[in-house]
């Protein structure tokens, strides 16, 4: 069954470790560099600010996000750890991809990514090119902007108990 876990750049090897995975997909900032990991972990790396509109410099591109969904694609008995800089935009995004893309179901996805990273408030721009590419006409999208929307309500209102 596959699995995919979030987390920031700082705790990403440890999660590799604990889960033991066997993937990793690291989004960073454009001039960052990646951790390294000493064992044998198949990994994707990719350089892109979290960005929220297609236009601004350095932001998620359609061909990362296609080496993501082809990255991922085969997977069914994998453990996957997605990490960005703080483990809340990018890497949520793009696990919610994987995730609709192995369960076929965005509600499930959803599901799955919130019990895992509650404070999720996945990239819009990631988001909008993994619904173009799953084909999903715009509903991954609206999920995924819904999710972010929420989140920001919540600690905007004092609701949010995931951060001090």
């Amino acid at each position: 069954m596959l699995q995919v876990f979030v987390t920031d750049k700082s705790q990403a090897c440890d999660l590799v470790r604990l889960h033991g995975a066997t993937h990793w997909i690291s989004l960073l900032d454009h001039d960052d560099k990646h951790p390294s990991m000493p064992c044998h972990v198949k990994r994707l790396l990719l350089n892109c600010d979290d960005q929220m509109q297609v236009t601004d410099p350095h932001a998620p591109t359609h061909a990362q996000v296609q080496q993501i969904l082809d990255f991922t694609r085969n997977l069914a008995d994998a453990i996957i750890v997605v990490n960005c800089f703080a483990g809340i935009s990018r890497s949520t995004a793009t696990a919610l991809a994987i995730l609709v893309q192995h369960h076929g179901s965005i509600d499930r996805a959803i599901d799955l990514l919130r019990a895992d990273r509650p404070q999720a408030m996945p990239n819009p721009v990631i988001s909008q090119f993994a619904d173009d590419i799953l084909g999903l006409n715009g509903k991954l999208f609206a999920a995924a902007d819904k999710m972010a929307r929420t989140r920001t309500l919540d600690i905007i209102n004092g609701d949010d108990d995931l951060w001090p």
